[in-house]
């Protein structure tokens, strides 16, 4: 009996609702509610489910008046599809399209959506055909990220560096070097050591749509084994102690102070050099050049950084000067001079050698004193240790 009543109380609250609430009614409300999408416009707010990604535009330096079209759905950019037929149907653009950061960034200026054309940054050397020079120090990174599948094309090396992205990047270097350098200063590699392989975690929110100012990119977030090298505290065996030994270290005997040139040193970064990007760039990779002919590596276009040799700059074949920011003057990279011959071919001779070992030859020489010739073993970062016809030095 107490079930029939139940059953009867329900019926009455079901007629009841339904007379207040004439129409139809669904527990899965909005599931029938069909939005009309002929128009070349985006119907669809793409917000309504990805909230996160609108949040993480409020945080971003780049892009913040773009709308979601703009990227993900732009006819005069990408092949995409509506119901209308104004355009040829997309293949794979059902609603969104997957973009690549050079879709926009191989060009000067863009049209959006809406149809208005905008001026956009180009991206030095990686927007130009085959990503430029191969002077680009990161030119190999662009192209193996066309192998990864996190994202499309060539975005995975981008967002590394301009986005809060989280990365992991395995470094693989010989451990170490063996060469030789003759009394006719020929440079002569003998053998690598086994690979050594050192792990960077560059850590972050990892957003992919918060995009950085350039001055917030940090070489030293991805580099930290080369950072680690650079502020290398390890005394040579007379007691003297470097205040950088990646590239550079002090010239061991008795010559005297300063016997390291201000524009390797790392004591200027915070006055001279706004931060380690600066120095890094500044004073190596990226130098400004005050006058003359450089090299190519010097000369051609490059994406921030260049790959180069400490013969780049420090050489007899060409003259040019380069601005020492510690002076705020050009200045003319120093190379001995002699009409003997002391080393005025080592500067050529060096470059029949893989430009991974340059550097190497220039601390293993200082850190000897400087010796005519001899072998060498020299680590690779983060080590720097260095051995001497088969002495530590």
């Amino acid at each position: 009996m107490s079930q029939k009543i139940l059953f009867s109380v329900l019926v009455i609250i079901s007629l009841l609702f339904i007379a207040l609430y004439p129409g139809t009614y669904s527990v899965l409300q909005g599931t029938h509610t069909i939005l009309n999408i002929s128009s070349p416009a985006n119907d669809v707010t793409c917000t309504s489910c990805h909230s996160k990604i609108a949040a993480e535009f409020n945080n971003s330096t780049y892009h913040t008046s773009l709308s979601c079209e703009d990227c993900h759905r732009n006819p005069n950019i990408q092949t995409v599809a509506y119901d209308n037929g104004t355009t040829v149907p997309g293949e794979e653009a059902h609603a969104a399209v997957k973009p690549r950061c050079l879709d926009c960034h191989s060009k000067t200026s863009i049209t959006l959506a809406n149809g208005s054309v905008v001026a956009v940054a180009k991206a030095d050397a990686f927007g130009d055909a085959g990503y430029g020079s191969d002077y680009s120090a990161h030119k190999k990174f662009v192209q193996d990220a066309l192998n990864f599948d996190i994202g499309v094309g060539e975005n995975e090396a981008c967002l590394s560096c301009h986005t809060d992205f989280k990365v992991q990047i395995k470094f693989t270097r010989p451990l170490y070097y063996d060469f030789t350098v003759d009394a006719s200063w020929n440079v002569v590699v003998n053998s690598y050591g086994v690979d050594n392989t050192t792990t960077v975690f560059k850590d972050g929110s990892g957003s992919k749509h918060i995009w950085k100012p350039l001055n917030q990119i940090k070489c030293e977030d991805c580099h930290t084994d080369v950072w680690s090298a650079i502020n290398h505290t390890e005394s040579s065996l007379n007691g003297e102690t470097p205040n950088s030994s990646h590239v550079i270290w002090y010239w061991q005997g008795t010559r005297p102070q300063p016997r390291q040139a201000p524009i390797h040193d790392i004591s200027y970064i915070g006055t001279a050099y706004g931060n380690i990007s600066d120095y890094c760039l500044s004073s190596c990779h990226n130098p400004t050049i005050a006058s003359g002919a450089p090299p190519l590596e010097l000369n051609e276009t490059v994406h921030v950084a260049r790959r180069l040799s400490c013969y780049s700059c420090h050489t007899n074949s060409y003259t040019f000067t380069v601005l020492d920011k510690t002076s705020g003057n050009p200045a003319t990279p120093t190379w001995p001079n002699s009409d003997t011959g002391d080393m005025d071919n080592f500067d050529v001779n060096v470059f029949n050698i893989p430009l991974s070992i340059h550097a190497d030859t220039c601390i293993s020489c200082k850190r000897a004193g400087a010796p005519s010739s001899g072998d060498f073993r020299t680590y690779s970062e983060p080590n720097n240790t260095v051995y001497y016809n088969n002495n530590l030095v």
